[in-house]
């Protein structure tokens, strides 16, 4: 999928719309999950849960708006479910994607709702980071946290990077998406596109990555040059 694509026409119009949402104290479902540990989410588990189960396990959510569950068919073995959250929760909503009839990762779309430090705090320091520097109708930059073990993958996004200008990972960056997937089908998540976009190549991706030191300066593959 085109993150970056969405991304961008977010940030675009996001600054406009910070003062009607200020008023409006919105819960984020993501950190607020007490049922199950990450990647569990809702007790749906990436890796155990049938695709049954999750469309059951949405349904009965008051969280999710039940008449935006949504099935997409892909290709004979891929497929995912999305949905829409209500107006009281902070993240936009919630992909599950599978391989066959099994949950293969879930994916939440924050577009910008929560912090890094937030979801570090919900499941546990980062292992390795990752970014990116590209051009559409402006710069952008991608930054992804990846914990393998525990199966999380954080991604912050932002569209107004400018040439040769330092990028930084710091706790109050805001959070586009967060993946979880079950850590021993990492390659298989990776392979999918789940949690690169449409133009990333797995290869440069995994030979990108750079051991997590904490928060501060980080260098970033520019794709622009």
């Amino acid at each position: 999928m085109n993150k970056r694509a969405i991304g961008i026409a977010f940030l675009l119009v996001a600054s406009s719309l910070l003062v009607s949402c200020q008023s409006h104290t919105r819960t984020s479902t993501l950190l607020a999950d007490n049922l199950c540990k990450p990647p569990c989410w809702k007790a749906i588990t990436p890796g155990q849960s049938t695709r049954q189960e999750v469309l059951a396990q949405l349904a009965s959510l008051p969280e999710v708006k039940v008449d935006s569950i949504t099935e997409n068919h892909v290709n004979e073995h891929q497929n995912n479910v999305w949905s829409d959250f209500t107006q009281e929760v902070a993240e936009v909503g919630v992909r599950v994607y599978f391989d066959d009839q099994i949950a293969l990762a879930t994916e939440f779309d924050a577009r910008d709702a929560i912090t890094v430090a937030q979801v570090i705090e919900k499941t546990g320091e980062p292992e390795w980071s990752f970014a990116k520097s590209g051009c559409a109708d402006t710069r952008w930059l991608s930054i992804g946290l990846l914990n393998r073990t525990r199966g999380i993958y954080i991604e912050y996004f932002d569209s107004f990077l400018q040439r040769d200008e330092k990028a930084e990972i710091s706790p109050d960056n805001p959070v586009f998406s967060v993946t979880y997937f079950e850590p021993s089908l990492y390659d298989k998540v990776l392979n999918s596109y789940i949690i690169l976009d449409a133009t990333d190549d797995p290869i440069t991706f995994s030979k990108s990555l750079k051991p997590w030191s904490g928060y501060g300066e980080v260098a970033y593959l520019d794709i622009c040059r």
